[in-house]
């Protein structure tokens, strides 16, 4: 029988693993400046149901170029060769770029950073998300009251 401790110790490892081949996947190509593991994959032990979450921050100008060259997408692209790297599937990926305020601020908060290409472009990232997350705040407030709304009338939350 497999103690817990012997669970989280071998998890531990693995997940040790997988940001060693992150680290060394982003340093081979020049557009990703920051990538992050998120989400319940850092807080479990590895099953089959769980999907390894991986957010990137990528030059904007490089991300619009790689967009249009590659068929499906640098996003796809990337998803399938992580997934190989790593032999592990599903590998959902997150554009940074485009990710909205909340998960920006998700990602920064509970992630783990892996890859930073530079301490300066990760402070400069980081600061305008948590900017962006809190100017954004009075938004989400209103938007929670008028759901709240909704449900109490016994509508759904949006429609």
């Amino acid at each position: 029988m497999v103690s817990r401790q012997n669970k989280k110790n071998s998890s531990k490892r693995y997940l040790e693993s997988i940001e060693i081949m992150l680290q060394a996947f982003f340093s081979e190509g020049p557009e990703v400046l920051l990538a992050y593991l998120f989400g319940s994959y850092l807080n479990r032990i590895p099953a089959p149901f769980h999907d390894i979450d991986i957010a990137v921050f990528v030059i904007p100008d490089r991300l619009t170029a790689l967009d249009r060259v590659l068929p499906y997408g640098y996003r796809a692209d990337l998803s399938a060769n992580l997934a190989k790297i790593l032999k592990y599937d599903p590998v959902d990926v997150v554009l940074l770029n485009h990710a909205p305020p909340l998960l920006l601020r998700q990602v920064i908060a509970t992630g783990k950073l892996v890859f930073c290409r530079s301490e300066a472009d990760r402070i400069g990232f980081e600061v305008a998300s948590l900017k962006r997350h809190a100017d954004t705040a009075h938004i989400r407030k209103i938007k929670r009251f008028y759901m709240n709304q909704r449900i109490e009338k016994g509508l759904a939350a949006y429609g």
